[in-house]
């Protein structure tokens, strides 16, 4: 995978070779092993998770890390 180095931060490159790494392989198992004829690769997807989270940092102040502490709190409003 060819990617300008200076496009992206080390991290998002990261993630992104990994996310396509992961459809790929998650792919062709389904394809292997059952039976598949196609695969909807959009459908994988977190931004249910995302959004979750984005609500959890949103609750303890606009913090980008929270703390375990921070998440239980915000569970429990």
């Amino acid at each position: 995978i060819f990617l300008q180095v200076h496009l992206y931060i080390k991290e998002t490159r990261t993630a992104l070779i990994l996310s396509t790494k992961a459809i790929i392989e998650i792919s062709s198992y389904c394809k292997d092993n059952f039976k598949m004829s196609y695969i909807l690769p959009g459908k994988f997807q977190t931004d249910d998770l995302e959004s979750r989270f984005g609500c959890y940092r949103r609750l303890a102040g606009c913090q980008y890390n929270i703390s375990t502490q921070q998440l239980f709190e915000c569970e429990k409003s």
